[in-house]
């Protein structure tokens, strides 16, 4: 194995978790397929310009940066494969699954259900600082903010948001 991908592993093994739980969550309805492209994605990008890293002890912030990035450029690029003609690689949704690889938990459910309801940037606000333990200052940094008071003011709107989305469905036990 190559110096540079055992340096790459070691970093990566502390966030592979976090990493992959944001990127389950950043895909309205649980759509687990795209959630797995990006965090592949995200993998290989990471892997590739791993000797860009400056500093070690910023790969975290590094390498969900990647994956915000790349979850924004998936979009575009299915945005345009709408007004595409459907070929044979769309045809794989009609395969069966082997195997349920994901449970299927009731509260797991409303609450994917309330974070389709947010934009792109509410949700990724959210999620690094909720699932992925970023800090404010780490927030503003990946999202490319000016200060770290819009960062808390969305945060709290999007906390705010989520509960009355939540609470519109009748969904007060999750709560």
């Amino acid at each position: 194995m190559s110096r540079e991908k055992e340096y790459f592993i070691e970093l990566l093994k502390p966030v592979y978790n976090d990493l992959l739980r944001y990127c389950k969550a950043m895909f309205k309805n649980g759509n687990y397929d795209d959630a797995e492209d990006l965090f592949q994605n995200t993998i290989v990008k990471g892997y590739q310009k791993v000797e860009t890293l400056a500093d070690d002890s910023k790969f975290k912030s590094w390498i969900f940066t990647i994956a915000s990035r790349e979850f924004v450029s998936m979009h575009r690029n299915n945005f345009w494969k709408r007004f595409l003609p459907l070929g044979e690689a769309h045809e794989d949704k009609f395969v069966t699954e082997i195997y349920d690889r994901y449970e299927n938990d009731y509260d797991k459910t409303v609450l994917l259900n309330a974070l389709s309801k947010l934009n792109h940037k509410e949700r990724s606000a959210i999620l690094l600082f909720e699932v992925a333990n970023f800090s404010i200052r780490d927030i503003k940094e990946i999202q490319g903010e000016h200060s770290e008071s819009a960062v808390k003011s969305r945060l709290s709107r999007v906390r705010e948001k989520l509960r009355k989305i939540i609470l519109e469905n009748g969904e007060k036990n999750i709560l």
